[in-house]
């Protein structure tokens, strides 16, 4: 499994619980995220677990690697411009019948995910600049398959978890 854009490791943590016998990769650029997910690492194998700064538009690991591809709340942070270098990255670390879940900033549906959207555009740096995306597009024109989305609420926080299939 491999969390791109791994912060400070809440989820990455969970990951690695529940494939301790499997290969866990963590990649972020940000060396103060590393280190804070390695701190909350310590009590896991250290066999279980790896973590490394790399970038996610140049992931550091073969074609065709991992099952599973986790990415929470980065690419809303992304120019609309590099969805599709970084989908298509993400596709090809992925093994035929991979999967990746990625989560993001959307616009949502209810009538309070209106006050999310207005603070993106008039306030972005409170929202440390995302915005309000839409990938189902992007994950298909790089060659994903089975794509499904779901529509959830965070404290109001309007998100889309989605999933999708490497063909």
């Amino acid at each position: 499994m491999l969390e791109v854009a791994v912060g400070t490791g809440l989820l990455f943590r969970e990951m690695v619980k529940r494939n301790p016998d499997g290969l866990n990769e963590g990649i972020d650029l940000s060396p103060a995220m590393l280190a804070k997910c390695e701190k909350l690492l310590a009590s896991q194998p250290a066999q279980a677990w790896h973590l490394q700064q790399a970038s996610a538009f140049e992931l550091p690991f073969p074609a065709n690697h991992f099952d599973l591809l986790i990415n929470n709340y980065m690419i809303d942070l992304l120019p609309e411009a590099d969805f599709e270098r970084v989908l298509g990255e993400f596709h090809r670390v992925l093994k035929p019948g991979g999967r990746a879940v990625i989560t993001y900033f959307a616009t949502g549906t209810r009538w309070y995910h209106f006050f999310w959207q207005k603070l993106a555009q008039y306030v972005p740096a409170l929202l440390t600049n995302c915005r309000p995306i839409d990938l189902k597009p992007y994950v298909a024109l790089v060659g994903f398959e089975q794509i499904q989305t779901w529509e959830i609420s965070q404290n109001s926080f309007p998100s889309v978890v989605l999933k999708c299939v490497k063909g």
